[in-house]
């Protein structure tokens, strides 16, 4: 049978679950012909809150999980390697640990660059590389950038805003040219 419902099964706060798969998905889904006409071990009549697996299996979709209590809205959201990073009420978060300070009373950006948190801001260019937080006092001011060609490339300085800055080749110090 192509339809699989598993057994109950328990998310991480104890709450319980079935999870629906459709193994033959090679029908798609018919909105056009009534419901009784399809062919349930291969199509669908409509779908809602389901993903299609790398294996080209139906499933339902996991649910949202609450990670982190942010306490007010959040300026800026990110990720640095595996962990989630987050800008709120002036401070910059990495799993909900404080590590240093920035703007929020605009858009915060995150760029990872070398192995390193790039903080955007609109202000001096803040870093965090896992232990430390610090500005670079050579880079210029910023509120946007990517990283591309192994620089970073940085725009929105207050200063100088027609002005695109790119860093030297995986060089968060060097600034002595301008594009």
């Amino acid at each position: 049978m192509a339809v699989r419902i598993s057994p109950v099964k328990t998310n991480y706060w104890g709450e319980r679950f079935t999870l629906f798969a459709q193994r033959t998905f090679s029908g798609g889904i018919h909105t056009s012909v009534p419901p009784n006409e399809v062919d349930q071990t291969k199509d669908l009549a409509d779908c809602e809150n389901m993903v299609l697996t790398k294996e080209g299996i139906l499933q339902t979709r996991p649910g949202c999980e609450k990670v982190h209590e942010i306490g007010s809205s959040a300026a800026g959201l990110g990720s640095f390697g595996q962990s989630l990073v987050w800008a709120t009420n002036g401070k910059v978060f990495v799993n909900g640990v404080e590590v240093g300070e920035c703007d929020t009373s605009k858009s915060v950006k995150f760029i990872e660059f070398t192995g390193k948190l790039c903080i955007l801001d609109g202000g001096p260019l803040k870093v965090y590389d896992g232990e430390n937080f610090y500005v670079v006092e050579e880079a210029p001011q910023a509120s946007f950038g990517l990283v591309r060609g192994n620089r970073l490339w940085l725009a929105g300085d207050p200063l100088n805003p027609s002005t695109l800055w790119y860093s030297g080749v995986n060089d968060l110090r060097d600034w002595g040219f301008t594009g």
